[in-house]
């Protein structure tokens, strides 16, 4: 009875706050072994997502304090003018109402990303072609405004089974980031495509693409690198964890000085149905 002592013992030390213990048990009978080594490895699995909750807040309070400090300021400000305008309240409300906008923003992504890993996938039959089309009107007045062309390739119709509303947000996040990142007068295209494992769509752009060191970071949260642009920096983040919920992945290369900008990937596993069987 002493290594089943032990786990119970382990067990009973464990806190809700230090997942550090592991039963480590070297000796007993075979079934307790295994049962000790379980145990150890869904402890494992607990902290890493322990450490992964805390660094989510961590990032998410470090990412919230500055648009909530602007908005501080700007009412201090306000109160504080000896003589305030029509106006001085009109040019505070709205940049009180951009930085809302952002914190909205944020918020939302946030939500959306929560709700990605809570959901089940509900795939059905989807044609990214169309998902391609939707998501390109939408983007249309953004890219009008930066005189952008936007453009289409791939076969007449690209059926297969996704969760459309995640991939249309998905597709959706990486087209906005090209619109926004390339540079005004250049084109974006989407090219969706199909192999009888996976369903492909890649956007391209011609910015100034992305550092090597960098082609990773690009998918971290609210990272936004040097550029002065707006975004909540959950755009990128989203869109692999859908892929990767689909089974698939997000992936980017950069350009060449003659040919310059940068193409995501993102790939999605196609069911066996897809394939008729």
């Amino acid at each position: 009875m002493a290594p089943i002592n032990r786990v119970r013992k382990v067990a009973q030390d464990i806190g809700g706050t230090d997942l550090s213990r592991r039963i480590g048990l070297d000796h007993g009978p075979p079934e307790v072994l295994a049962l000790a080594a379980e145990f150890d490895a869904m402890l494992d699995r607990l902290a890493l997502a322990a450490a992964t909750q805390r660094r989510l807040l961590e990032e998410t309070s470090h990412e919230l304090r500055s648009p909530l400090t602007v908005l501080m300021t700007n009412a201090e400000v306000l109160l504080a003018h000896p003589r305030p305008t029509l106006e001085v309240y009109r040019d505070g409300l709205l940049r009180s109402r951009s930085v809302a906008t952002r914190l909205r923003a944020i918020i939302d992504d946030l939500l959306t990303e929560a709700r990605g890993r809570a959901r089940t996938l509900d795939r059905r039959p989807a044609d990214l072609m169309e998902v391609a089309r939707g998501v390109l009107r939408h983007a249309e007045v953004l890219a009008a405004g930066r005189r952008m062309t936007l453009s289409l390739e791939g076969p007449q119709e690209a059926v297969c089974g996704v969760d459309e509303a995640t991939v249309t947000r998905a597709v959706a996040n990486l087209v906005d980031n090209a619109v926004r990142y390339g540079p005004e007068g250049t084109s974006v295209t989407v090219a969706v495509g199909l192999t009888p494992e996976l369903a492909v769509v890649t956007v391209t752009d011609r910015g100034t693409g992305i550092p090597e060191e960098e082609r990773e970071r690009v998918f971290e949260r609210f990272w936004r690198g040097h550029r002065d642009v707006p975004g909540t920096g959950l755009g990128l983040p989203i869109a692999r964890q859908i892929a990767r919920a689909h089974g698939g992945d997000l992936t980017v290369t950069s350009g060449t000085p003659t040919v310059p900008g940068c193409a995501f990937r993102l790939t999605l596993r196609r069911t066996r149905a897809d394939a008729g069987g």
